[in-house]
């Protein structure tokens, strides 16, 4: 089979973070759930919109009204950055698709594969940074993302392999990078 659509989509609308440029400290307007001060969480106006894909997204058939139509196909596989607001944005769509996805018969959960609606977690699917002369910031680590607020993360998944360099790239490096 092959790939005929990708459905890609911005974090909504987040809180505000500034960097000092000197010594690379980041300082968060709103403290992040993570701690990361350039890793905040969305503000109520990114949660409405977060409901608004999610709403666009289960969309299965024509309707009456403005804007009431099928989506071309369904999702089946879902990649997200490890950003806190991205999988803030895609987490009402999981939970909508969680609702319809009916447990197999295999064995127990640990033993059963990742449902088509567990999140791929990518390094390479992150912001991108200049060169700076101080690291650039990081997400927070898979496992504490996973235990402490969003158990859907599939955590079997193998990334692509690519991963921004820690002090920022330059365009020409953002455009050479390669799995």
């Amino acid at each position: 089979m092959s790939l005929e659509y990708i459905y890609v989509t911005r974090h909504g609308f987040r809180s505000n973070w500034v960097v000092n440029p000197t010594t690379g400290d980041y300082t968060g307007f709103v403290r992040s759930p993570t701690g990361h001060p350039a890793d905040p969480a969305l503000t109520s106006h990114g949660v409405s919109q977060s409901q608004e894909l999610a709403a666009h997204l289960v969309r299965r058939s024509t309707g009456p009204g403005r804007g009431a139509h099928a989506i071309p196909v369904p999702v089946e596989r879902i990649y997200s950055s490890p950003y806190y607001r991205c999988l803030q944005t895609i987490q009402p769509f999981v939970h909508e698709a969680s609702k319809d996805d009916q447990p197999g018969s295999v064995g127990s959960r640990e033993q059963a594969p990742p449902p088509w609606w567990a999140v791929r977690c990518d390094p390479g699917l992150v912001d991108w940074f200049g060169p700076a002369p101080f690291e650039q910031p990081q997400p927070a680590p898979l496992q504490l993302l996973h235990s402490k607020f969003f158990p859907w993360i599939d955590l079997s998944y193998t990334d692509s392999g690519i991963v921004p360099l820690r002090n920022g790239e330059s365009m020409a490096q953002l455009h050479a990078r390669r799995p």
